[in-house]
């Protein structure tokens, strides 16, 4: 993927990384896009290589390396860069960063990030139907258990299907929108 040409940057380069929150089912999309992306910056004055990741969770990196910020610049400004960054908008989420230098630190979005009030609406949508289902069921009983029986019942019942059904099709399915901040990015903070 690496091109040999150079175009006078500094010897450690700068890189490009894309972090992308996919919607639940995009990742065959993501594949074939991502491979697009490979192949446009291949093509690239001063391309030095790429690399994709993808993080369980619905959590995909690329990563493409350029010798300059001027050749990733003159990328960035290409058609076929744009038209690509469009076509990945409408299924993932992204956030953009560029790390230059060696070593490089990047910050990579997990799968905790998102404002506590968007984690604590996703965790009550998925609880109240679970409390309000356990409590009709309870009611269909000839004889009511004690409460402590019942309390006990219930949790184990809530988290139960909480961590195995509910949470990861909520997680999946909600995750974009948990992730995005105000400017339309995958968020790399928890912070409120």
């Amino acid at each position: 993927m690496a091109r040999d040409d150079h175009d006078g940057g500094a010897e450690a380069g700068i890189a490009l990384i894309v972090t992308r929150v996919l919607a639940k089912g995009a990742e065959d999309d993501f594949r074939a896009w991502a491979e697009r992306v490979d192949r446009s910056a291949a093509a690239a004055h001063g391309h030095r290589g790429g690399l994709r990741l993808e993080q369980t969770g619905g959590l995909f990196h690329t990563l493409q390396r350029f010798a300059s910020h001027d050749s990733l610049e003159a990328w960035r400004r290409s058609d076929d860069y744009a038209r690509l960054m469009r076509e990945g908008d409408r299924f993932s989420t992204p956030r953009t960063q560029e790390v230059a230098g060696a070593p490089a630190v990047a910050r990579l979005p997990s799968d905790g990030d998102g404002p506590k009030w968007k984690l604590f609406l996703m965790s009550w949508l998925g609880v109240l139907p679970l409390v309000l289902l356990f409590n009709g069921l309870i009611q269909l009983l000839p004889m009511q258990p004690p409460w402590y029986w019942r309390a006990l019942l219930q949790s184990c019942f809530l988290v139960a299907l909480m961590t195995w059904l509910v949470r990861p099709a909520l997680a999946r399915r909600l995750k974009p929108w948990t992730m995005r901040d105000s400017d339309g990015d995958a968020r790399v903070t928890n912070d409120d």
